[in-house]
């Protein structure tokens, strides 16, 4: 299990790899780079941490 309290950073991206559990948080709409390089690494479970206004 790879924990962060922050999102992935680039220099990162090629240690995510398949089957890995990723908890951390994840701002997809605003880094198109992260959400390419998340989907290339295939089958990760992600657990986020979400934050929403009402």
């Amino acid at each position: 299990m790879v924990m962060h309290v922050k999102e992935p950073q680039p220099s990162e991206y090629d240690m995510i790899r398949e089957g890995q559990i990723v908890f951390t948080y994840l701002h997809l709409a605003a880094d198109e780079q992260q959400t390419k390089a998340l989907m290339k690494a295939k089958s990760i479970n992600l657990y986020l941490f979400l934050t929403f206004r009402l």
